[in-house]
């Protein structure tokens, strides 16, 4: 599933090509998406201009003239690719967005887990969806103290209470490993005992990884891809995650990255620096 360098390095592409357009015409191919896209949705869109295009958590909010915002998530497998000639529309298109400026932006979803939904700007935040999520790991604000706050009462372990959106938003189980190999901090840790020190080294993990991760353009596994169709590069500087049986990169040769599951999710660490 995309995290939060995926979906930001998407927001930014679609902003470079959304932002000051007009939706022309929107066509749905396929209305069967995690939610059924509803019959009024291309109608709603049609003759809007797009006003922003950003993120919250792991979710793509496109603010629109008549108070309007399209939220979308991209599921496991959601992407966008953008054509400036015609192009055959392929299998696993399901919306195709016609702009103005006469490119065209088609949503591409294989596994169909993604959505769209069309709310009104006013009130957004007070979703159901977005209520209750906790703080951008990426906010100014965001340091040692405030860590420690947010995990007071966490008393699972550490790398569940990263995956948790209402204690902290947009960070997966690939980032949750990398950010607690950067901080030296054991995933079996109870949250609720990350005081001093390491709290501080782990804002500064969280921010230095997703910063990092966000500058490649995200981690390409399976089906992410950026809006240019180029791969992300961040699965090129994996410390953990997927590197079972490899070296640790801070300890060196003889200690071994190890692989356990923790609530069915996959955790890479290392056994000797992570404590």
């Amino acid at each position: 599933m995309p995290e939060l360098p995926e979906v930001e390095t998407v927001c930014k592409g679609l902003a470079t090509i959304f932002v000051g357009q007009r939706f022309t015409s929107v066509v749905v191919l396929k209305e069967t998406l995690r939610f059924k896209i509803p019959a009024n949705f291309a109608i709603s869109l049609n003759n809007k201009i797009v006003l922003s295009v950003e993120r919250r958590a792991k979710f793509i909010l496109i603010k629109l003239t008549d108070n309007l915002t399209l939220i979308i998530h991209l599921g496991m497998s959601g992407s966008f690719r953008v054509y400036s000639d015609f192009a055959p529309i392929e299998k696993h298109e399901h919306v195709i967005f016609h702009m103005s400026d006469n490119l065209e932006v088609r949503y591409y979803d294989p596994r169909r887990f993604g959505f769209m939904i069309l709310t009104n700007t006013v009130g957004l935040l007070n979703l159901p969806m977005f209520k209750q999520l906790g703080p951008e790991p990426l906010a100014s604000n965001l340091n040692g103290d405030l860590l420690v706050t947010i995990l007071k009462g966490q008393k699972g372990p550490i790398k569940s209470a990263l995956l948790n959106q209402k204690v902290i938003a947009g960070i997966g189980n690939i980032y949750a490993s990398e950010v607690l190999h950067l901080a030296k901090i054991s995933p079996k840790r109870r949250a609720c005992n990350i005081i001093g020190v390491r709290s501080t080294r782990l804002a500064f993990a969280i921010i230095s990884v997703l910063e990092k991760a966000i500058k490649l353009g995200g981690a390409s596994l399976k089906d992410y891809r950026q809006l240019s169709g180029e791969m992300g590069y961040f699965q090129n500087y994996f410390r953990v995650y997927n590197q079972a049986g490899k070296y640790c990169k801070n300890c060196g040769q003889g200690i071994f990255i190890k692989r356990i599951v923790q609530s069915g999710r996959a955790t890479f660490f290392c056994p000797k620096c992570q404590r």
